[in-house]
C-alpha cells in the first residue's frame, strides 16, 4: 500500500474518534463549569453529550477550505524549492520509527 493510501485510511479511521472525543472533551467543560458554579451551562443546552450547541456548523466548510489552501500552498512551495522525495518519503520516517515517550526529549 502506497504511503498516501496508509495515511488516507489513518486519517478516516480518526473521524470515529473524533465524533466521541469532542463531545466528551466539552462535557468535561461543562461538568467543570457546572460544579464551580455556573448553573448557565444546564439552561442553554451544554451539560449534554449532544455536540449541536457547541459545533460551529456555519464554520466547517470555511475552516476546511482555509486549510485546504494552506496545504496547497505549502505543497506549491515545496515542489518549486526542489523537495519532490522529502514529499514521496513524508510518511515513512513517521511509520517505520518507533513509538517514544515525548518526555524523552525533555533532557
Amino acid at each position: 500500500m502506497s504511503n498516501f493510501l496508509a495515511f488516507l485510511l489513518h486519517a478516516l479511521l480518526l473521524v470515529p474518534a473524533l465524533l466521541v472525543a469532542i463531545p466528551v472533551h466539552e462535557m468535561g467543560h461543562a461538568v467543570a463549569a457546572y460544579f464551580l458554579g455556573d448553573r448557565s451551562v444546564r439552561y442553554f443546552g451544554y451539560f449534554s453529550l449532544n455536540p449541536a450547541p457547541v459545533f460551529p456548523y456555519d464554520w466547517v466548510l470555511p475552516i476546511c477550505g482555509a486549510w485546504l489552501v494552506v496545504g496547497v500552498i505549502v505543497l506549491v512551495v515545496l515542489k518549486i524549492r526542489g523537495h519532490e522525495t522529502w514529499m514521496q518519503n513524508a510518511g515513512e520516517a513517521v511509520l517505520d520509527r518507533p513509538a517514544e515517550p515525548a518526555a524523552s526529549d525533555a533532557g
